[in-house]
């Protein structure tokens, strides 16, 4: 097979692999995605150019780094995603003005900030979200129009924001979250998916009061809080088969809850957690459960008994 055939079969083996991984077949993706890797790297010995197989490198690579992400093997992960960043820096390299390709490269530096989050390594979490942020905003001089370029961005920022809250800078990582919900508000006036952008302000507006929280500024956490409920509720009016957007109306009002625990104000807080419960318990009743769900669950419980 030739260069091309060969990207050709390593897009098919990852396409495969993502069906499998879907279906909750971990191993038997992970064999595919190593097979993508390898096929992606024998067309990469024929054409050290092609652009094709350095993106399916990327891509299998970054799955072979999740799959050991999620096993909790965040050493092989980390060497799969510096494989990942590689190949994504040489893709760059062929065509530095394809904004495509500076994204790419973000992904893959952001993936390695959040395997630094994980592990407690914030100096190293944030060195790489930094770079990530270059990156996008690369991207985005490029092509000033690409909102899907600024919603990454966003996501990098808030991702730094929460790095700079764990070294023990609140009033920092708080200006930061208020910037960013400003800035995403502004844009997402011109923004045809505005319920993308909704929902991206409606979390952004969870992790802000959660930080006021930390920093005692209980009225600022309430406002924060009371907003980020109102914009999920107005969006599950329109759809409510957006699971996301439920659980992340669960988790507000579970963060309301708590705020109205340290007022004392006993009802408001039960009321708030009776409505997360009845969100968690329509999930349960329509489909099993995936774990986030379950950890919201959990959570709820654990506040109830704590609370009683």
């Amino acid at each position: 097979m030739d260069e091309g055939d060969l990207a050709n079969l390593a897009s098919a083996l990852r396409g495969l692999g993502i069906v499998k991984h879907s279906q909750g077949k971990i191993n038997e993706s992970m064999t595919l995605f190593m097979k993508s890797a390898e096929t992606a790297q024998r067309s990469l010995r024929i054409n050290p150019k092609s652009e094709a197989a350095l993106y399916e490198a990327c891509q299998s690579h970054y799955w072979i780094g999740y799959i050991h992400y999620t096993n909790n093997a965040f050493v092989k992960a980390k060497a799969e995603w510096k494989r990942y960043l590689s190949s994504a820096e040489h893709l760059k390299s062929l065509s530095p003005s394809n904004p495509d390709w500076l994204i790419e490269e973000s992904y893959a530096l952001n993936n390695l900030g959040a395997l630094s989050f994980r592990i407690g390594d914030m100096g190293s979490a944030i060195y790489f979200f930094r770079k990530d942020m270059e990156k996008k905003q690369g991207a985005i001089a490029i092509s000033p129009e690409n909102f899907r370029y600024r919603m990454e961005y966003a996501d990098s920022r808030s991702w730094m924001s929460s790095a700079i809250e764990s070294t023990g800078e609140i009033s920092e990582a708080g200006l930061e979250y208020e910037e960013q919900i400003n800035e995403l508000k502004n844009i997402s006036i011109k923004e045809v998916h505005y319920d993308k952008w909704k929902f991206r302000i409606a979390s952004l507006l969870q992790l802000k009061a959660a930080n006021r929280i930390m920093a005692g500024d209980l009225i600022q956490a309430t406002q924060a809080s009371d907003e980020s409920i109102e914009i999920l509720s107005s969006l599950i009016r329109k759809n409510d088969a957006q699971s996301e957007w439920q659980r992340s109306l669960a988790r507000g009002h579970v963060i309301r809850s708590e705020i109205d625990l340290m007022h004392h104000e006993m009802p408001s807080a039960e009321s708030h957690m009776a409505a997360a419960i009845q969100i968690i318990e329509q999930a349960d009743a329509q489909t099993t459960l995936t774990p986030p769900w379950k950890r919201v669950r959990i959570y709820i419980r654990f506040m109830r008994a704590l609370h009683r």
